[in-house]
């Protein structure tokens, strides 16, 4: 597979992964401020978003190709797996410090952090990858 269609995966990855933190973190700010538009704002853009990659025919094959669904997957494990095990242990062991925190607004606001700190990760890990692929690519050529 080329690098350009590696590196288009990678950032059909890395945007979708933006996209749902765009829609976590207006979740979160409508918890916190209790505005009922920003639940109808992050669901209109979460419908206008499955309807473009499920109904527009291109956008339905280049995500159903092997390596952007790779690319995918591995984004929602930094997205949202890891972060989830995390915000848990987290949350578990700030309840055990500080005695009973309620407040499930807090928690939302600790995951969206995780979230954004695993999309982060996602997001250098591909900038790595690709300068070492380009290293080894370039060092490879002359020979």
């Amino acid at each position: 597979m080329s690098m350009k269609a590696k590196l288009r995966a990678d950032l059909i990855g890395a945007g979708e992964g933006a996209f749902w933190l765009v829609i976590t973190w207006l979740v979160t700010w409508g918890m916190m401020v209790h505005n009922d538009w920003l639940y109808l704002l992050a669901f209109g853009l979460s419908v206008l978003a499955g309807g473009v990659c499920f109904l527009h025919r291109r956008s339905a094959i280049t995500m159903g190709r092997y390596r952007v669904r790779v690319g995918r997957t591995e984004m929602w494990w930094h997205l949202l797996v890891i972060p989830v095990l995390l915000a848990l242990v987290i949350w578990t062991i700030l309840e055990s410090l500080f005695g009973g925190i309620d407040d499930a607004r807090y928690k939302l606001v600790l995951l969206a952090s995780l979230s954004t700190a695993g999309w982060v990760v996602y997001c250098l890990t591909n900038i790595l990858k690709r300068v070492f692929q380009s290293f080894r690519n370039n060092r490879k050529r002359p020979a």
